[in-house]
């Protein structure tokens, strides 16, 4: 029996010393932990295999990446491992890493960069502009990641308009119409297609431009021809006149009849831009049977009737009818102006007549007091129309004459005269 208990003794004093070395294995502290690599740069679609490590306060440590929580934070990236530890890039950019273990978290700095090209994005993918204009362009690699990347100094860049130029700067484009511009790079293509319009008028001829001689009565059609800085056609909207209304007219749509003998100009002008081309009409008598058929104004074989004009004539404004061109106004807007100074005239003329007339009737009485306006009105129209405004029918003057008349015949019925006399005037 005394054995047994000496036995049992000696069994636990040994069990004591044998589990007393590793007293402090059991209770050591954890203290740090590391992430491998701690900064990593890799391509796009590339892998990496990242380990944690636990380091305790005994001074041991253990690797404990199986048992570690990763969080890769960047919005949207989807990289993350798919198993504990691996890692495969995804998004290009900058992120940070980080893994949890127990209660300590450690970190790593990842830059990935993209792969190589499998296609080519070209910017704009279609443009709409005109001649006179600029388009910026930019191209775009693109990797298997959709990563992608400006590329545009590195392309190479065409254009199918024949005068366009294109570079890395941007499209400038020259002839009108619809062209393909594109760029390459490192064997991948994209292009866009871009519509030239017209730019903006700058220059406008008339045709035909050279000085042109005509007898009274003839025709000619003139057509406007405008142009941008690039010698692309310009559709606008031309104004046509004359310098002198009187030697030559023009229509709307270009078409000059001749009038009497003198020099006059043919003037288009569309969006501020103007061209000028001289007439010379010769001979002494009108055409009296006129025709619709365009007739010939130049006459080389009657040199005795149809004399040519002088180069320096075809240079400028004719200054014996107008003088300077972009002062000066056709008869038919001058006869046509409701606010001619010519109506201020007449009705100053109308008030010093009236004021003699009322002065001279106290001694002599009359009852034909509307005559004086009505005739001075009647004068000064028709001298007004034969000097200024060729025959032109003029309504302004007339309505002139109603007005005058009423306001004489206010003055009267003020003064008491409802016989229609002026004051004075008394019956037997």
């Amino acid at each position: 029996m005394p054995n047994i208990k000496k036995t049992i003794g000696f069994s636990i004093i040994t069990l004591a010393f044998l589990f007393l070395p590793f007293k402090p294995l059991f209770a050591a502290e954890l203290t740090g932990l590391s992430l491998s690599p701690a900064q990593l740069t890799i391509e796009a679609g590339k892998t990496s295999v990242f380990t944690v490590t636990a380091s305790y306060s005994n001074g041991t440590s253990s690797i404990v990446t199986e048992d570690s929580t990763f969080k890769l934070d960047g919005g949207g990236f989807t990289g993350m491992p798919s198993k504990k530890g691996e890692f495969e890039a995804n998004a290009q950019g900058k992120w940070t890493l980080t893994v949890l273990f127990e209660n300590l978290t450690a970190t790593a700095s990842i830059t990935i960069t993209h792969g190589p090209a499998v296609k080519l994005n070209f910017l704009p993918t279609q443009a709409d502009l005109t001649a006179d204009g600029f388009l910026p362009i930019r191209a775009f690699a693109v990797d298997a990641n959709g990563n992608g990347w400006d590329v545009t100094p590195e392309a190479s860049f065409s254009t199918t308009d024949p005068t366009g130029t294109v570079t890395a700067d941007g499209y400038t484009p020259h002839t009108a119409g619809s062209w393909i511009v594109s760029a390459a790079y490192q064997g991948f293509s994209g292009s866009f297609t871009a519509d030239i319009t017209p730019g903006m008028l700058k220059t406008l001829t008339i045709e035909p431009e050279t000085a042109l001689t005509a007898d009274p009565g003839d025709e000619v059609n003139y057509v406007a021809k405008g142009l941008d800085a690039k010698g692309n056609q310009v559709t606008s909207n031309v104004e046509w006149k004359t310098s002198n209304n009187k030697v030559a007219k023009i229509t709307k749509t270009g078409k000059l009849t001749a009038g009497k003998t003198g020099q006059t100009n043919v003037i288009a002008e569309a969006d501020g831009v103007q061209a000028v081309v001289p007439i010379l009409v010769s001979g002494e008598t009108a055409i009296t049977n006129q025709t619709t058929d365009i007739v010939s104004v130049q006459k080389p074989n009657q040199p005795e009737k149809n004399p040519r004009v002088a180069a320096e004539e075809v240079e400028k404004v004719p200054v014996q009818e107008q003088g300077n061109l972009n002062t000066e106004k056709t008869e038919s807007s001058e006869c046509k102006n409701i606010a001619h100074p010519w109506v201020i005239i007449l009705i100053l003329l109308q008030v010093v007549a009236l004021t003699t007339y009322f002065t001279w009737q106290l001694k002599k009485p009359m009852r034909l007091w509307w005559i004086a306006p009505v005739v001075l009105t009647a004068v000064l129209l028709i001298i007004y129309s034969q000097l200024f405004c060729d025959n032109t029918y003029l309504w302004w003057p007339w309505t002139t004459l109603g007005i005058s008349v009423i306001f004489i015949s206010v003055y009267y019925q003020r003064l008491g005269l409802h016989d229609g006399a002026p004051p004075g005037d008394t019956k037997a």
